[in-house]
């Protein structure tokens, strides 16, 4: 009896994760950077202008239909918008956005993000939107 339970419990996991795909809707002004094979997208604003905290991808080494990507959720992140990202040794490091002078750097294979603010700091430059990498 448990083994049957523990197969169904086994199959609905692995279902929900490789076979659900995520659903993240229309957004604007979110963050993108690559890794591994790897495109990421963090957060961004929808369309009614709330802002996300959403960190997603698709998977580059697998064929999709552009049409319906395959996002996978990654997970919650730092909320973040209109700023700019690098890589550096498998972390999105993301600068500026949102009129904010803060730092977020992501964690690439557990997506866990930190906050570096700066926004009190006369050492940075002032905040602004659309920044450059």
């Amino acid at each position: 009896m448990h083994t049957s339970i523990n197969s169904i419990l086994l199959f609905l996991i692995l279902f929900t994760k490789y076979a659900v795909c995520y659903a993240p809707g229309e957004r604007f002004e979110l963050v993108a950077a690559i890794i591994a094979n790897k495109l990421y997208f963090c957060a961004g604003v929808k369309t009614d202008f709330t802002p996300q905290n959403d960190l997603f991808y698709i998977d580059l080494n697998q064929q999709f239909d552009a049409s319906d990507p395959p996002f996978q959720f990654q997970n919650n992140i730092t909320s973040t918008h209109d700023g700019s990202a690098v890589v550096h040794e498998s972390k999105i490091v993301i600068f500026g956005g949102g009129l904010t002078n803060r730092i977020i750097i992501i964690d690439e294979p557990s997506g866990l993000s930190k906050i570096i603010s700066s926004d009190n700091s006369s050492a940075w430059p002032s905040p602004r939107r659309f920044p450059t990498a």
